[in-house]
């Protein structure tokens, strides 16, 4: 029988999507670094809520002092007051952050033809300040060195020796390394969860954001306006 020469070939046709294989035992903590798409599979499937709250409040509170230290609120508050109100206000703003900016960046995510729920996000949204805690481990032991210098732009402590100076530097940009870390787990983390590509996830948390600072304007404008008009 002659060949038809007007019939297609036939070709393989690839898959359009791939079979991940999640073992039966991961230690997230460890996978989550070098693994981020495979341990938020893995946690999909055993539990999405597993240590999700606990995660978020440490990191809420590790942004807190983050941002005391960067403000230099050691020039006007004592050490002890700057610890407590970011253990109260931290784990809260955590929380917040938890909910408020998971379930944002869900629905941005579907803007961008994601397919990832509220739960599935906050997943994603916790585990990825994984390497965070190494960060609040470092920031304890500077607290624990060299205490309100930390949070002071007067560092008498650091400034007393070219061995400190070198120990708080390094540590802080450790610090800014592993936090730059967590924000690439968080994008490789939403673009799994949504089935979108990187890009395509990094714009969702950047909308996310940019919503936030929307409702903001706009409920701060009205006190601005009033403010110039007296």
């Amino acid at each position: 029988m002659s060949e038809n020469l007007y019939q297609a070939p036939e070709v393989e046709i690839p898959q359009a999507t791939v079979e991940v294989n999640i073992p039966e035992s991961l230690n997230p903590w460890k996978s989550m670094w070098l693994q981020p798409r495979l341990t938020i599979r893995y946690l999909l499937s055993k539990d999405p809520t597993y240590m999700v709250v606990l995660l978020a409040i440490i990191s809420g509170i590790y942004q807190s002092l983050d941002q005391a230290a960067t403000q230099s609120k050691g020039d006007t508050s004592s050490l002890g007051m700057i610890l407590g109100s970011s253990l109260v206000g931290g784990a809260m703003g955590g929380m917040i952050g938890l909910f408020l900016f998971s379930w944002l960046q869900s629905v941005t995510g579907r803007w961008l033809g994601g397919v990832a729920n509220s739960e599935q996000v906050r997943l994603v949204y916790a585990w990825s300040t994984v390497p965070g805690l190494v960060g609040v481990s470092i920031l304890i032991l500077q607290i624990l060195v060299f205490r309100n210098d930390v949070f002071s732009s007067d560092m008498p402590i650091v400034d007393s020796s070219l061995l400190n100076q070198v120990l708080f530097w390094s540590s802080s940009i450790i610090q800014m390394i592993l936090a730059i870390w967590s924000i690439a787990l968080h994008i490789i983390g939403v673009a799994e969860v949504h089935v979108i590509s990187k890009w395509r996830a990094f714009f969702a948390i950047i909308l996310a954001f940019l919503l936030i600072l929307g409702v903001i304007a706009i409920l701060v404008l009205p006190f601005v306006i009033f403010g110039l008009m007296k």
